[in-house]
């Protein structure tokens, strides 16, 4: 028997719910690989390890590579391609919500509540790479296992939703390939999103518009072609597997700064550990400036009115890797305030971005951020040079409302 516009409604609003939390975790994941793989010392760093008889050269192989001279990229690299990977797995779920008729979405990430907020038992943390955070991100991955179709949420008798039960992150993506199934026409308005929904799935660009490509773009995030080891089979699951394995092997070995678990620049929060050394806040508050930079391109990216003349994702992986990265790399060396502990990048916002109203505020918005950006790291006499100039060459490409 057909199901009535109620029956239809209910089922496309827990379908928009299910895509919004499985961005949420993609986004947390990525950003919790990025702070394990800020806690592992850089190649230079780890040199000094070995000279100082901290490390020894094969512990400095396993952490940080060989320093480009064969594919071996140590746990650093992987670390930073799992969270490139998130990256691309936030996105494409992101075109399959803007697909359904629903704007680009940004979760706020809380680390002092997210675990009780996903509908999935895991256990997301930002925490210095060890044996048990490889343990913890194995589990976070574990997708495999689900057969058949999965019921998309569990219902009370009077039909109301009672709760997710969802036992994996795994099952998640199957109520969400069920309930795209389950839906007639869940692609009202894809012709309004145009070039703006097609992603990249290995060399070729796709474009999420119906049932079809949906499905594809789910498989995309979860199936075998998510790997990032370098054999193409391995999954993160098993990627995080094999690292586990090795630090095991090596139990007395400690391949990362002393980093703070959950670090917060704000006080009173149980779940979360202040920083309070001054000079590490003001550089974790610039670093929090650019992460909210790099959300925001993003932002403006997938708006409806957004500019195509504007590199929007091409400057939000700059910020990533030109900024965020060497901000990141001095505040886990910095002293966080408790004896024997490190700070550490917090991922807090004072704002959630948004996408902007139109193409000439988003422009000089951004230009603004970076200026503000540029001039903070200039006047930190720690920070790299490289983040000011990188951030003043960027606000210039925004302030002609075009790319230069």
């Amino acid at each position: 028997m057909p199901k009535s516009g109620v029956e239809r409604a209910v089922d496309r609003e827990e379908l928009v719910c299910a895509l919004r939390q499985a961005m949420t975790i993609e986004l947390a994941s990525m950003l919790q690989y990025l702070y394990a793989a800020y806690s592992v010392p850089t190649r230079q760093a780890g040199l000094a390890a070995v000279r100082s008889g901290d490390w020894t050269p094969k512990q400095l192989a396993l952490a940080c590579g060989d320093g480009g001279a064969s594919a071996g990229e140590g746990m650093r690299g992987t670390l930073l391609r799992a969270a490139r990977d998130e990256m691309t797995h936030f996105l494409i779920v992101n075109h399959v919500l803007m697909a359904v008729g629903e704007p680009f979405h940004l979760p706020a990430i809380d680390f002092g509540a997210i675990n009780g907020e996903v509908p999935v038992p895991l256990d997301l943390a930002l925490e210095a790479f060890g044996i048990g955070s490889a343990h913890r991100f194995a589990e976070v991955e574990r997708t495999g296992g689900v057969t058949g179709a999965i019921e998309f949420a569990e219902r009370s008798r009077d039909g109301e939703r009672t709760g997710w039960g969802h036992s994996s992150l795994g099952e998640l993506y199957a109520g969400i390939r069920a309930g795209l199934r389950r839906i007639r026409g869940p692609f009202p308005v894809s012709g309004r999103w145009g070039e703006r929904s097609s992603f990249r799935c290995g060399h070729q660009p796709s474009v999420v518009d119906d049932l079809t490509s949906a499905l594809f773009a789910i498989d995309a995030v979860t199936g075998p072609a998510e790997g990032i080891g370098h054999r193409a089979e391995e999954t993160h699951h098993a990627v995080f597997l094999r690292l586990t394995r090795l630090l095991a092997a090596d139990p007395t070995w400690r391949p990362a700064y002393p980093v703070l678990r959950n670090p917060t620049l704000h006080a009173g929060d149980r779940a979360r550990e202040q920083v309070t050394d001054p000079y590490a806040r003001r550089v974790m508050g610039l670093f929090n400036d650019a992460y909210s930079m790099m959300l925001w391109l993003m932002a403006a990216r997938f708006g409806a009115r957004a500019d195509p003349r504007l590199p929007y994702l091409r400057d939000a992986v700059d910020v990533l890797t030109g900024v965020m990265r060497p901000l990141a790399e001095l505040l886990v060396t910095m002293p966080s305030g408790r004896q024997g502990r490190t700070a550490g990048p917090s991922f807090e916002l004072d704002l959630q971005p948004g996408p902007p109203a139109c193409p000439d505020i988003a422009a000089r918005t951004t230009a603004l951020g970076f200026d503000d950006i540029a001039r903070e790291a200039a006047e930190c006499p720690l920070v790299p040079n490289g983040v000011a100039e990188l951030s003043a060459r960027l606000g210039e490409h925004y302030k002609g409302g075009e790319a230069v």
